[in-house]
């Protein structure tokens, strides 16, 4: 049902695209038109590996990016409405309570909320880790645009697992196998460096998005609370050794970085109220909280 709409369809190119996920890119471009935005990819791999040492995050050009690029195509094609998927705030708890029932992405969220850690653009220009020129995708052209935006979530009913059943109907593929410290099969399919991006979530917070996915299933009736914790227990937190079958040093060369220096990085970000650290040695091991959660809690 297509409610009169001809979608455009609009994609900031992930920091580093699987091969199953240039598959599944691919095949929106055979349902609908498809705009696909790259920004330069050395001062991104530049960008990718600050924002690791810095706020711990090394898919922050991703996150900016998914915002920033989609206001600009629109703008630039004199488009009046964005369609984003779910609100963060009321699938994720990302932001403020009072949000949850919100229509439309709010630009306070955004800079607040969005995923930036606290890192700005002009932060990048300032220590010259990106010139002004290679930080423009980076920012939304106009910030009084007036594009409307909306989240389709507040519209129809609007979750991951049954987006994912509905899309393989139209020729998306899941991955063989449960994805490294997932534990699903169509989670996070595209960025290889998403198994280093949840690792952190996990050192830091103490829940990874395994936890992230189980609740919402949980929430759903599709899954009990002790089928979850079982999950949780098997999933979260995994160290990103690998991730859909890519290595980790694969993953890091990219960036200049070696295991020495990423473990370096890991123990600055892992939060010792909730983490004894784990040893150093050839096998890094999963930190174990310092709290359990039993089944029966």
């Amino acid at each position: 049902m297509s409610y009169g709409l001809k979608p455009l369809a609009v994609c900031a190119t992930i920091c580093d695209l699987s091969k199953i996920g240039r598959e599944n890119l691919n095949n929106i471009a055979n349902l609908v038109d498809l705009v696909e935005v790259t920004p330069q990819r050395k001062p991104r791999l530049k960008i990718n590996r600050f924002a690791l040492e810095t706020v711990g995050d090394i898919s922050w050009p991703e996150h900016q990016l998914i915002f920033t690029v989609p206001f600009n195509v629109a703008m630039e094609k004199n488009i009046s409405l964005v369609l984003w998927g779910e609100n963060p705030q009321n699938e994720y708890g990302a932001g403020n309570t009072d949000r949850i029932y919100d229509n439309s992405l709010r630009p306070e969220w955004l800079s607040e909320f969005g995923g930036l850690n606290g890192l700005r653009v002009g932060d990048l220009m300032d220590k010259e880790i990106i010139t002004a020129s290679e930080a423009a995708p980076y920012r939304i052209l106009d910030p009084d645009h007036g594009v409307k935006s909306l989240y389709l979530g507040y519209y129809f009913p609007w979750d991951g697992c049954s987006n994912a059943i509905e899309a393989t109907k139209h020729g998306f593929r899941e991955n063989l196998k449960p994805v490294e410290g997932i534990g699903y099969h169509y989670e996070n399919l595209d960025n290889l460096q998403t198994g280093v991006h949840d690792y952190f979530k996990y050192i830091k917070y103490g829940f990874g998005r395994c936890t992230d996915l189980v609740s919402n299933h949980i929430r759903r009736k599709r899954i009990t609370r002790r089928e979850a914790v079982e999950m949780v227990s098997m999933f979260d937190g995994a160290y990103p050794s690998s991730y859909l079958g890519v290595s980790l040093e694969t993953t890091l060369d990219k960036l200049n970085l070696g295991i020495d220096q990423f473990l370096v990085i890991c123990d600055k970000f892992t939060n010792k109220k909730l983490f004894d650290l784990p040893a150093r040695g050839s096998k890094r091991l999963k930190p174990i909280p310092k709290f359990q959660v039993g089944v029966n809690a």
